[in-house]
């Protein structure tokens, strides 16, 4: 049976792959929304692709910032059990290791509330950035279609 620490540990590898593929896959985004437009000229078309750019870009940064709260959260955990330990040992006094558990405590509360954000918004830029590419490239077939091409 699978003990509370390795299941801990699972979730958080969980966590960071699902950050880095989400990551990378807007920085391939990125990539390939350049190669699209290496060569045309700016014009109002390619506002949804600057905005599909500034989404992936964003996407990447709350990416990272979510990465650092996670080990922000995971440090002020291990601090937690630290604290804990010395009140238990009797290396600390009680009304000192009940302030310091409820601070830290605190500090990892804020920290993982931060990290869960971070995660969320890297989700929800990555998508609008998907829907703004494909808005960007309707537009764009759209602009090549002949007047007399609808009828």
């Amino acid at each position: 049976m699978t003990s509370i620490s390795q299941l801990h540990q699972q979730h958080i590898t969980h966590l960071q792959k699902h950050t880095y593929f989400l990551m990378a896959s807007a920085g391939a985004c990125l990539g390939f929304a350049i190669t699209q437009t290496s060569t045309a000229m700016l014009a109002w078309p390619h506002v949804p692709l600057g905005i599909a750019v500034l989404a992936w870009g964003l996407s990447v940064w709350c990416g990272c910032k979510f990465n650092d709260r996670l080990g922000l959260t995971l440090y002020a955990n291990f601090g937690l059990l630290e604290a804990q330990q010395r009140v238990l040992r009797g290396q600390m006094p009680a009304e000192y290791g009940a302030s310091a558990v409820s601070t830290i405590r605190d500090a990892a509360e804020g920290h993982s509330d931060m990290a869960a954000q971070f995660g969320l918004w890297q989700f929800r830029l990555f998508v609008w950035g998907i829907i703004a590419f494909l808005v960007w490239h309707v537009w764009t077939m759209w602009l090549r279609v002949p007047a007399t091409g609808l009828s």
